[in-house]
């Protein structure tokens, strides 16, 4: 053991210490919040981010904010699925065309006249 610690360059009751000491609240806490926060994500279907979770527990009156919730979900490997983004979205109906981007607007106008 003298040699570990002198490899290590820690004190041999520095390392007695370490090794015997209790596990924090906040990593009680932790393991405690970490089955939650999964059932939510997954109960949800990969849907609800760590803003969403957050509220979900304190709608469960479990105090928990939202940077610690972030923080178990990066430990968890647990990201939420993004939406499509709508605003590249072609038209349905490619009839309805706008003006606008046609590329010759003169046969346009010249058309419209008619």
């Amino acid at each position: 053991m003298t040699l570990v610690c002198q490899i290590l360059e820690v004190s041999r009751s520095g390392f007695h210490t370490w090794r015997s000491e209790q596990i924090s609240r906040r990593e009680v806490r932790d393991r405690e919040l970490t089955p939650l926060i999964g059932e939510i994500f997954w109960h949800h279907k990969r849907r609800y981010g760590a803003r969403r979770i957050a509220e979900e527990l304190q709608r469960r009156d479990i105090a928990c904010g939202v940077a610690r919730v972030a923080r178990l979900m990066k430990a968890l490997d647990l990201q939420a699925i993004q939406p499509p983004n709508q605003s590249h979205r072609p038209y349905r109906n490619k009839q309805l065309t706008c003006p606008r981007k046609l590329k010759h607007l003169s046969a346009w106008i010249r058309c419209y006249k008619c």
